[in-house]
């Protein structure tokens, strides 16, 4: 019974052993695949800087961003392998010192590269955003120098309208154009500012002043076009104001007329003067034509000021008084006197009849023209028309004076 636990005893010493020496051999490979892992590895990180440095020089961000992911899955099989490294020097700490070494060594070789690794990535980043602010850059220089020209011609076009007095409406459409640019270019500063901050923050110094730049720039060819606004408000300003006052004349002036002319067309109506009452009513036709184009133009006016309700109010109020003029028209060419109202003059009641000047006995030979001047004093010296009643068909009664050939015979000798 000795001799067979003693066997037993030795054959498990025995076991022992070879399981160690095999699994010390399975722990050197493992060390060996992880080496070339690192070598293949790194091999790649260099070949990945020769992508960079080409990618760089070509502005390819394409390239780039293919070289930032392959960077990623690099860096996640590294840490993958710098973890084994570590277990793996933590089970041969005691079984196997040397070995454990090497796994620490290696390690650290892997701890090196994934440091490189995410320099390199953060290179590609930094690249990737320097490029494509760049691009950014670019664009929005090449926008601005397209709005800068087209500045240059607007601005040309305000000075000819204010220099040559063209019309209100050119100024107006012009005002438009240059807001618009004005618009534009306060777009672009928007943007310039914000790739601006995000350089600076990024520590791109030159693209920081290169943005800057752009808003400069931008200032300047705002002040230019606030100043030709300005220019062409104030030209609007005046022509709002000689359109009022031109309205305001007119107003003056027909109105003064229509009172005129409804005095002679009372006069025509109580004298019952029908080429008096045309010719009274074609002159109040006439100005009421006028008076229509007047309110024409205001609601042109009115349309370009689309948006400015007090410059529209001005217009307006214009207008009302116009449209009150021609209502007075209207009512003027209508107007029927009664025969009370043909005796009353200026509405006071105290009008005084016209006296008609004796024409006295005539004489005139037989076969010979007849002929006299009437006339008639007024107290209140109004204008008298006059008019003859049971005219002799051979008689004519014009300008005052009565004409006519007598032939009498009979009882009227």
């Amino acid at each position: 019974m000795k001799i067979k636990f003693s066997l037993l005893i030795t054959l498990f010493l025995v076991a022992l052993v070879l399981g160690n020496q095999v699994q010390a051999v399975d722990y050197q490979q493992t060390y060996l695949s992880l080496n070339v892992k690192y070598n293949d590895n790194n091999q790649l990180l260099i070949n990945t800087q020769n992508d960079y440095n080409t990618a760089v020089q070509n502005k390819n961000t394409y390239e780039l961003i293919q070289i930032k992911n392959n960077l990623n899955s690099m860096n996640s099989n590294i840490a993958n392998y710098k973890k084994s490294c570590i277990t793996y020097y933590n089970e041969l700490t005691i079984q196997n010192k040397n070995l454990a070494d090497k796994f620490r060594e290696l390690g650290n070789n892997f701890v090196k590269l994934e440091n490189s690794v995410k320099n390199l990535n953060n290179m590609v980043n930094d690249a990737i955003d320097q490029i494509q602010l760049k691009n950014s850059y670019d664009d929005l220089s090449g926008q601005l120098n397209s709005l800068e020209q087209d500045v240059k011609v607007e601005l040309q076009k305000a000075d000819v309208i204010v220099a040559q007095n063209t019309r209100m409406e050119n100024a107006l459409t012009e005002i438009k154009k240059l807001e618009y640019l004005k618009t534009k270019i306060i777009d672009i500063q928007h943007k310039a500012n914000i790739y601006s901050t995000s350089s600076n923050n990024l520590k791109f110094n030159d693209l920081v002043n290169q943005f800057n730049g752009l808003i400069s720039k931008g200032d300047n060819l705002i002040k230019q076009l606030t100043d030709s606004i300005n220019l062409l408000s104030g030209y609007c300003t005046k022509g709002i104001e000689a359109d009022l006052n031109k309205f305001d004349s007119d107003h003056n002036t027909y109105n003064a007329q229509v009172l005129d002319i409804g005095v002679k067309l009372k006069q025509a109506l109580c004298s019952k003067d029908l080429d008096g009452v045309d010719t009274q009513k074609n002159a109040l036709k006439n100005i009421k034509a006028s008076l229509q184009v007047d309110i024409d133009l205001a609601n042109v006016k009115i349309n370009l000021f689309d948006g400015d309700a007090n410059t529209q109010k001005l217009y307006n109020d214009k207008i009302t008084k116009l449209d009150g003029l021609i209502k007075s028209i209207d009512e003027m060419s209508n107007k029927v006197y009664t025969d009370s109202e043909c005796k009353i003059d200026n509405g006071n009641g105290n009008n005084k009849v016209p006296i008609l000047n004796s024409i006295g006995a005539k004489s005139v030979a037989i076969g010979a023209t007849l002929s006299f001047t009437v006339s008639a004093t007024d107290a209140d010296n109004d204008n008298l028309t006059f008019s003859v009643e049971n005219k002799p068909a051979n008689a004519k009664f014009e300008n005052k004076v009565f004409k006519s050939v007598l032939s009498p015979r009979g009882s009227r000798i």
